[in-house]
């Protein structure tokens, strides 16, 4: 009798073990609602929402994150009317800003950079696809409170960055916080464009001081910097044109002579002895001040080219030498003036 209620007793839990089993399987492979609709779940006007997908978890993750930023894709709308604003002001005072993509470049990444507060709360994979779904989301208020927080943050570095400018004597110096403020601004002012998205237009702050009255101010500060160009070595119209033109494009008043600063060294070339038709090359520039001589910074690259004739291989030098020169020249004038603002703390 014992043995038999026993029986009966183990043969009820095993049912209910079975079912119990086929019921977890079965919402294990259930389709989520928020995979369709992750509005279900969090409600357009308190969340922006969305679902990726991928082969793995990660990839469905960072797949959903990038669906997010995708809502912040009227900012390429302000990046190009920021930028807009910068040269008009720019031209207005004769700079040369518009002849450079730099500050498009430094502004596109800063946006994405700046894109936080965004949190993955579910994951689920899908056995019949094989794929991986995520779902993210954004708190508006909360984020709205971030950003505020985060553009009052710039604002007041901007406006001490810009006191800054104003507070030294020496030109590049100057130029070195002006540099930095209009930087911070423009981070600032895409922040701001995101913020509307964010909080539907509800937020918004006036900044303290507007990016355009420092892109007029860093124009006219670089007109009053004048630099000469001095290169020896070896006769090469196509590399001192290449250095007059970073000089430009940087905005400074390139001047045959009476310059504050002036670019030295040159370019050299040079056949070299070993099989095939080979020349080698090494170019080197200086920034000096022009009255003291004082070597404010420097940069210089080597290399070699070949080719059937000499003259072509001397012609594949010189543009080589003048593209690295470009690009070593700008990097130095930039790691120059970096270093002035941790010099003036």
């Amino acid at each position: 009798m014992t043995t038999n209620r026993f029986r009966t007793a183990f043969a009820a839990a095993c049912s209910l073990l079975l079912c119990s089993s086929r019921w977890t399987v079965a919402a294990d492979t259930a389709r989520p609602v928020w995979v369709s609709d992750p509005d279900r779940e969090f409600p357009n006007e308190m969340y922006i929402a969305a679902v990726g997908s991928g082969d793995t978890e990660d990839a469905a993750k960072n797949n959903v994150v990038s669906r997010i930023a995708m809502v912040f894709q009227s900012d390429v709308k302000a990046v190009d009317e920021i930028v807009s604003e910068y040269w008009e002001a720019d031209a207005a005072a004769g700079g040369e800003l518009a002849r450079s993509t730099h500050l498009r470049e430094q502004m596109a990444i800063s946006t994405d950079q700046k894109l936080r507060n965004v949190t993955v709360s579910r994951t689920w994979f899908d056995r019949e696809s094989g794929r991986h779904h995520a779902l993210a989301y954004l708190d508006r208020d909360q984020t709205t409170s971030l950003y505020l927080e985060e553009l009052a943050r710039l604002d007041g570095e901007a406006t001490e960055f810009f006191a800054g400018f104003r507070s030294h004597s020496d030109k590049l110096t100057r130029l070195a916080f002006l540099n930095r403020a209009l930087s911070l601004s423009a981070e600032r002012d895409l922040l701001s464009s995101q913020l509307l998205v964010i909080s539907q237009g509800g937020s918004s702050r006036e900044p303290q001081i507007k990016a355009v009255r420092l892109a007029s101010a860093r124009a006219s500060l670089k007109k009053e910097i004048s630099v000469g160009i001095a290169l020896g070595g070896t006769d090469s119209p196509t590399f001192e044109s290449a250095v007059r033109g970073v000089m430009e494009r940087e905005g400074f008043r390139v001047v045959p002579s009476g310059a504050d600063y002036e670019i030295r060294g040159g370019l050299t070339m040079n056949r070299l002895d070993r099989p095939g038709k080979f020349i080698g090359w090494r170019a080197e520039l200086r920034l000096a001040e022009s009255g003291s001589g004082a070597e404010l910074l420097s940069c210089e690259r080597h290399g070699r080219e070949g080719h059937r004739s000499f003259s072509e291989a001397e012609r594949r030098a010189e543009t080589k030498a003048s593209g690295e020169m470009k690009t070593a020249l700008t990097e130095a004038i930039d790691g120059y003036l970096g270093g002035l603002l941790a010099n003036s703390n």
